[in-house]
């Protein structure tokens, strides 16, 4: 887990994150707002149909903070849900100033 000093201290550097811990408490991450760039290419990736299904998960690998890339893939192993999880998609939609009621317009 992480502590709340690791919390605050990415929340110094990255400004905007998002602290996510999945059901159970079974995994935790904290990935900081995409850069313009970053959300770019994601939206780009989520409208080709041969990109939509990585999409998310690859914008994620891009702004993961907490944990390290590596534990992170772990996680992914372990729970490959994480990247569809709606919490994570609902703070990625907060994160870039839209919500999830906008998108289902």
């Amino acid at each position: 887990m992480i502590s709340q000093e690791q919390i605050a201290a990415l929340e110094l550097e990255h400004k905007v994150i998002a602290h996510i811990i999945g059901k159970d408490n079974k995994w935790e991450i904290v990935f900081r707002k995409p850069k313009r760039s970053e959300y770019k290419m994601y939206r780009a990736s989520a409208h080709n149909p041969a990109k939509v299904a990585d999409a998310q998960e690859i914008l994620l690998r891009q702004v993961i903070v907490f944990p390290a890339k590596a534990a992170f893939d772990d996680l992914l192993d372990e729970y490959p849900g994480i990247c569809d999880n709606s919490a994570v998609s609902g703070a990625l939609l907060e994160m870039i100033g839209a919500s999830a009621e906008e998108e289902k317009k």
